[in-house]
């Protein structure tokens, strides 16, 4: 009777070991495929998002500096020793309303970068123009150090747009200006 139980022990362990064993696999398999379904989703969702907003910076964004006569609305004037005070005119010839720029100070030693953003209300509408400052804290301790011959290198403007509640960045709908085109 000891060699019965004996013989069925070791036919029982054999087979509930393969039982677990394939219970875990399929278990593990379960998570696997739960994960990589919400990997899969949650990539083609930020996927889709971000093409939207390339489609539409790419069709309905467009901006362009305000002219009075020919010439580009951009002025420029040093504040204090270490500021300088860009006065910049723009039209949003797009479809899309902005929200702000991030504005570019091209100087002779660095690039300085700021973010404009239109006061709650204030957006600039499409079709319309708009006017605004931008203090730069340039961070030297001489603007003269900063400009090239008592001018600015340039200027660039990169438009943004809020889209659901998201800040989209339009960089490829950027405007730029040279040293020639600013007026102290």
């Amino acid at each position: 009777m000891g060699d019965k139980m004996k013989g069925n022990k070791k036919g029982v362990s054999p087979l509930i070991a393969t039982v677990l064993l394939i219970a875990f696999s399929v278990a593990l398999g379960a998570v696997v495929m739960n994960w990589g379904t919400s990997y899969v989703r949650d990539t083609s969702e930020a996927s889709e998002a971000n093409s939207d907003d390339k489609v539409m910076c790419s069709t309905a964004v467009d901006v362009e500096f305000t002219e009075v006569s020919g010439v580009k609305r951009v002025f420029y004037s040093n504040s204090s020793d270490t500021n300088i005070t860009l006065k910049i005119g723009v039209r949003n010839t797009g479809n899309q309303d902005i929200n702000g720029f991030y504005v570019s100070m091209i100087g002779n030693t660095d690039i300085l970068t700021e973010k404009y953003a239109f006061e709650q209300g204030s957006i600039l509408l499409k079709g319309y123009a708009k006017s605004f400052d931008e203090i730069f804290d340039s961070g030297v301790t001489n603007v003269a150090d900063f400009l090239s011959n008592g001018k600015l290198v340039g200027i660039e403007l990169v438009p943004y747009t809020m889209v659901n509640g998201r800040e989209v960045t339009c960089a490829g709908k950027s405007i730029k200006l040279n040293a020639i085109d600013l007026d102290n």
